[in-house]
């Protein structure tokens, strides 16, 4: 992917790679990997698997299109934080 960007943009300026980079796509073993455009992060093939006797992975479940991705790096609102937090103070004192 980054090979991609630097042959688009044909420079190693920061800004113009990442603007490159934001919503690429590869085919990859998993699938196509693909970078959101929202917060820099790639979508992923969720599976749910269990280890067998031999060591190997063994899927049981997996999605059907990858998962846009929810990076615990991008924060929430502040004052959605805050005020949640004011409501479970007024809980505790009525409690």
């Amino acid at each position: 992917m980054l090979a991609a960007a630097l042959e688009k943009v044909r420079c190693l300026d920061i800004v113009q790679l990442r603007e490159a980079l934001l919503g690429a796509t590869f085919n990859a073993p998993q699938g196509q990997v693909k970078i959101d455009p929202d917060n820099n992060h790639t979508y992923l093939h969720s599976r749910i698997g269990r280890v067998d006797e031999a060591g190997d992975f063994v899927v049981l479940r997996e999605v059907v299109r990858p998962i846009k991705p929810d990076p615990y790096l991008v924060l929430p609102d502040l004052n959605d934080r805050i005020f949640r937090l004011r409501k479970i103070e007024i809980k505790k004192r009525r409690g």
